[in-house]
């Protein structure tokens, strides 16, 4: 709390830059910005993803011609009731971006297939 503040006592981006900087005093401006913005408590302060990708820290690594957004939240299929080892999430994690893999690439064979003429029809001139 000391960092971040309570979420309700008011306290200003301003001043949480303030205490970020001498906490962090080699990090850059942007770097402190964007770490204030990511760790506010009350969520509805709290940077958004696109602003995320917008922020002038990542700046560099951003390129909206080949990024998306999600239409939808993302929903995360690991069921979280019990707290596991970093490697079974890895794991399963690895799981389910291969498994996603398989069905995309499956996805596009058949699409392939449709769309490949058939010995049936006419060649065209």
């Amino acid at each position: 709390m000391e960092m971040t503040g309570k979420p309700d006592d008011g306290t200003t981006e301003a001043r949480l830059n303030a205490r970020w900087r001498e906490r962090l005093p080699t990090a850059g401006e942007a770097a402190v910005d964007l770490l204030t913005k990511l760790l506010r408590l009350d969520p509805a302060h709290r940077i958004s993803v696109v602003g995320c990708l917008e922020h002038a820290y990542v700046a560099q690594f951003h390129d909206p011609r080949t990024e998306s957004c999600a239409s939808k939240p993302a929903l995360i299929a690991i069921d979280d009731d019990r707290k596991l080892g970093t490697a079974v999430y890895r794991e399963r994690l690895y799981h389910e971006i291969s498994k996603m893999k398989r069905q995309r690439e499956a996805a596009r064979s058949a699409a392939a297939i449709a769309a490949a003429p058939t010995a049936a029809d006419p060649p065209t001139q």
